[in-house]
């Protein structure tokens, strides 16, 4: 997956909810962002790519049992990411945390 599109819808929104991408993982290029709730429970969202032509996938998850998986067409990436975001939240807010912002 070539990121540089990417990039440029996930600058943006990192910036405007304060949350750092990680862009290495075991020496493979990722684009991968922790959410930490103020119990220190972590929850990650990443993107994929699903192998069809312009289509993308952002996945969330709690590191546990919990995981939700939005796919769409690239263009529809920024409302993905707002989705995912979205459902961390909850899972932080079912659990009477709140989000740990990132500085």
């Amino acid at each position: 997956m070539n990121y540089s599109e990417v990039d440029k819808t996930l600058q943006p929104w990192l910036t405007r909810h304060g949350l750092h991408v990680f862009t290495r993982y075991r020496d493979e290029e990722v684009r991968s962002i922790h959410v930490v709730d103020d119990a220190g429970a972590r929850y990650q969202i990443w993107i994929s790519d699903t192998n069809d032509h312009g289509r993308v996938r952002v996945s969330a998850w709690d590191f546990k049992k919990k995981k939700k998986v939005f796919e769409s067409d690239f263009d529809d990436l920024s409302q993905m990411l707002e989705d995912a975001y979205s459902q961390v939240k909850q899972w932080i807010q079912q659990s009477d945390q709140t989000r740990t912002p990132v500085l």
